[in-house]
Formats: C-alpha cells, sequence, structure tokens
C-alpha cells in the first residue's frame, strides 16, 4: 500500500472559495508522500524542512521537539486540521506561536462560544498532543459528518477503533477558577516563617580612651582661635547639653581633653569625605566636558557636511551655467559655417549652368574635368574676341549669352 500523502501546510490561507461555493484546498508544494525520520534523515535536515514549508502556528508536538525521534506522518496534518477549526470558530489560533503551549497541548475555549459542546470535544480530540492517541482522518471524519447528521464516506482503511466519548476541552473560567484554588492551597500551606539568623551586632569600640556618648548628647563643632591642628586647620570643641525649647543659646561648657581627642578622631572622617565630594564633583565636570565636545564636534561635522553640500551644488550649477554658455557660442559659428557651404555649394552650381549655357557642345565628362573658378570660359572668350577684328580695329563686347532654361 502506497503512503498517503501528507499536506504539512494546512491553514486558512489555504482555502479558497471557487465560483460555486465550494470551499477548495490549494497550495499543495510542501505535499509529499514521504516520511520524515529525525533520527534517520538527521534532526537538522528535518528541520530544515520544517522551517521551508510549514507554519509555526500549526506545526504539531512532533515537528517542534524534534529530538522525541517520532515520525512526521499525516498526523501532523490532523493537527494542523484543529488548529485550522478553532480559528474558523474563534478567529484565533489556539497556541498562537507558543512552542511550549504547541507541546503541552493546552488551550482554552472561550466562555462566549456559540458552537456547541461536542464540537469543542472534536477540536480538542484532534490537538492530542500525543501522536499515538491523536485520531486518524476516519476518526475526525466519522465524528464531523456525526456532528452533520450525514454518513461517513471516508474508508476504515487501518482498521481504527471508535472511542465512545471525546475529551473535554477546558474554558477560560474552569482555567481561572483552578488557578485561584491552585493559589488558595499554597497560601494555606504555607505559614509564617521565622528566620534563624541573629541579627548583627554593632561592634563595640577596642580602645577604651575613646570616650563614649550618651544617646541625649549630641557633639557640636566650635572653632577655637588659639588651637591650631598639624593640617593647618582650627580644630572644632564640642559643646554638650540637652535639647532647650528656648530660642536664647545656652552657655556651653569647655571641652575636656578627652571630648578632643575624640573630636581630633573624627575630623579627618569629616576631610576624607569632603574630598569623595569634590572628586564625584570633579568627576561629573570632566563628563560633562566630554559630552559637550562630543556635541561640539558633531555639530562642527554637521557644519562642514552643509558647506560642502552647498560647494557641490554651488560647482554643479556653475558648469550648468558653463555649458550653456559654450553652446550659445557654438550655435552661431554652426550656423556661419552652414551658410558658407551652402554658399559655396549655390555658387559651384551657378559657375556650372553658366559654362554648360556658353558651350552646350561640350560633354559632361569635359565639363567636370574643367576647373569651377571659370578660368576656361575667360579663355575661350578672349579667343573668340581677338578672332572676330576687321582691320585691326576690336569688335565690341559681345554681351553675354543668356543662360537657357534647362529641362530635367
Amino acid at each position: 500500500m502506497q503512503t498517503p500523502p501528507s499536506s504539512q501546510n494546512l491553514k486558512v490561507e489555504n482555502i479558497l472559495l471557487n465560483d460555486q461555493g465550494n470551499y477548495v484546498l490549494c497550495d499543495f508544494g510542501s505535499a509529499t508522500h514521504k516520511v520524515l525520520l529525525p533520527h534517520k534523515d538527521g534532526v537538522t535536515a528535518v528541520e530544515d524542512e520544517i522551517k521551508k514549508y510549514t507554519t509555526l502556528s500549526y506545526r504539531a508536538p512532533e515537528m517542534i521537539n524534534l529530538y522525541a525521534r517520532k515520525a512526521i506522518t499525516t498526523k501532523a496534518d490532523i493537527w494542523a486540521l484543529g488548529c485550522l477549526l478553532y480559528k474558523l470558530c474563534f478567529f484565533a489560533l489556539p497556541f498562537g506561536e507558543s512552542q511550549v503551549a504547541i507541546c503541552d497541548g493546552t488551550f482554552i475555549v472561550p466562555d462566549n462560544s456559540k458552537f456547541s459542546f461536542k464540537l469543542h470535544c472534536l477540536i480538542r480530540y484532534m490537538l492530542e498532543p500525543d501522536q499515538e492517541k491523536r485520531p486518524d482522518i476516519y476518526q475526525v471524519s466519522y465524528f464531523a459528518f456525526k456532528l452533520a447528521g450525514k454518513d461517513c464516506p471516508v474508508p476504515n482503511l487501518f482498521n481504527s477503533p471508535i472511542p465512545t466519548s471525546l475529551p473535554e476541552p477546558l474554558t477560560a473560567s474552569e482555567v481561572a477558577a483552578k488557578k485561584s484554588m491552585t493559589k488558595a492551597r499554597i497560601t494555606d500551606s504555607v505559614g509564617p516563617t521565622e528566620t534563624s539568623i541573629a541579627p548583627r551586632q554593632r561592634p563595640k569600640a577596642a580602645n577604651s580612651n575613646v570616650l563614649p556618648l550618651a544617646n541625649t548628647v549630641t557633639p557640636v563643632k566650635m572653632t577655637m582661635p588659639s588651637a591650631p591642628v598639624s593640617n593647618g586647620q582650627k580644630a572644632p570643641t564640642p559643646g554638650s547639653g540637652q535639647p532647650s525649647m528656648q530660642p536664647q543659646p545656652q552657655p556651653q561648657p569647655q571641652p575636656s581633653s578627652q571630648q578632643h581627642r575624640v573630636l581630633q578622631q573624627l575630623q579627618p572622617g569629616d576631610l576624607r569625605l569632603q574630598q569623595l565630594q569634590q572628586q564625584h564633583h570633579h568627576h561629573q565636570q570632566q563628563q560633562q566636558a566630554v559630552q559637550q565636545q562630543h556635541a561640539n564636534a558633531q555639530q562642527l561635522q554637521y557644519l562642514q557636511y552643509q558647506q560642502a553640500v552647498q560647494q557641490s551644488l554651488q560647482l554643479q550649477q556653475q558648469q550648468a551655467l558653463l555649458q550653456q554658455q559654450q553652446q550659445m557660442m557654438m550655435q552661431p559659428m554652426y550656423q556661419q559655417q552652414v551658410a558658407q557651404a551652402q554658399a559655396q555649394a549655390q555658387y559651384a552650381a551657378m559657375l556650372h549652368q553658366y559654362q554648360q549655357a556658353f558651350n552646350p557642345e561640350r560633354t559632361t565628362s569635359q565639363a567636370e574635368e574643367e576647373p569651377i573658378d571659370g578660368s576656361s570660359y575667360s579663355e575661350q572668350a578672349n579667343k573668340r574676341w581677338k578672332a572676330a577684328s576687321v582691320n585691326g580695329r576690336p569688335q565690341p563686347t559681345p554681351p553675354p549669352p543668356s543662360f537657357p532654361q534647362r529641362t530635367c
């Protein structure tokens, strides 16, 4: 028995409506009798062929997970037929382009569906992730024609069994209810948690000479003009006392030697903090200067580009103007040369006519041999005038001969 052909490209875009109102399936460029075997043909070769001839939204799970090494047969067309039927019903694809959803076979039927529950079950029956459990064309046709109230014309070539019931799909409300129940169960099972890690204790000072500060006493820095520090700055002296609500300041007691040592230990930390702040401010200024230089460089490049474009346009305009001037200068010279050539041609033609009229007995070859400047005619005229003289007296100059009209 010959292997049945597999379309491998069933989708809504490949279904047309003819003039008789019948639906026609088209685009059989990907149809083949070959069964793709990833474990024999190679995963890369099969993957390239699948990407070339199929659409991701209509691919079966065995076409997504090629490392499962399952043969790609006509069962892939059954899966694509289920996706097509779902889109015809709900104007959307059941899995979109999610490969995880395709491999799991999880899809949702809308709550506002106007189609029957049996049709929902038929779609779920075709969209079976397990290739072995997925129906063939006879099983799908049996339930489809049964829903239409007609007999199934498709023969049962492989003696496929007819199940007594079809699997039921999940609706959107059922999926939402299951999610809420799962979340509530997880929340109830997990009680309040306590950490066994003790909080970090503040380390105590190892130097016993440092004066401990009370919680209610806050050191106040005071400038002392008579006590300069080794770094050139005057050491501030703090004062201690209870906070007072009166607006007038209370006199502060003189700091002791221990308090003075504490302030000397605190002062380098303050200086270090000021130095860090100054460094940060200097770094920000450097970054701003670099950004400003970059912006200025870009602006300069843009201005140079504009200038180059303007110069190019001006050069093109000058070249066009120069060409126009050259053409205008060459045109009169060309016309003058043409007029001279025409005048020379007319002069040669008139001279030739005059010579033929004066001596019509000359042959055409003789006329062509004579020069065109008329020298032979003048010589002959002089000879005839001299021969006609009587008694040494010349005859009057004969009138110029008239040119007879030539007939062509």
